[in-house]
């Protein structure tokens, strides 16, 4: 897959997705992940071909209520694999610690950008 991009600003549209286990949604291999609002609740239940190469990660949270479930699990337990670009928007640079990355990533960027007045 090329590109998976989920946005959402309504709590609503996600509010199933704190019943499913970690780990138990089968992406497989991903060139970009984009993930905004609270659509980033959404990360620690998808799980990545191992051999997987990203060349992109953007995840946005303009509020902290966007980062909820993520900011409660243990640290080093998103498992994304290797990944050459982070782009952090915002309250997203909170989860850093939550991401465990193949321990032969070579990252070339790690972009931090607060847009909030």
């Amino acid at each position: 897959m090329e590109l998976l991009e989920l946005w959402t600003r309504h709590p609503e549209h996600t509010a199933d997705i704190y019943k499913i286990e970690n780990n138990s949604i089968w992406i497989g291999n991903v060139e970009r992940l984009r993930l905004r609002g609270y659509a980033m609740e959404i990360l620690p239940k998808l799980r990545f071909h191992e051999e997987n190469v990203m060349g992109e990660l953007s995840l946005s949270a303009r509020k902290t209520k966007h980062l909820t479930g993520i900011l409660k699990i243990e640290r080093n337990s998103i498992c994304v694999g290797k990944v050459k670009k982070i782009d952090l928007e915002d309250y997203a640079a909170g989860i850093l610690p939550k991401l465990k990355l193949h321990r032969e990533n070579e990252m070339e960027e790690l972009f931090f950008e607060d847009i909030q007045p």
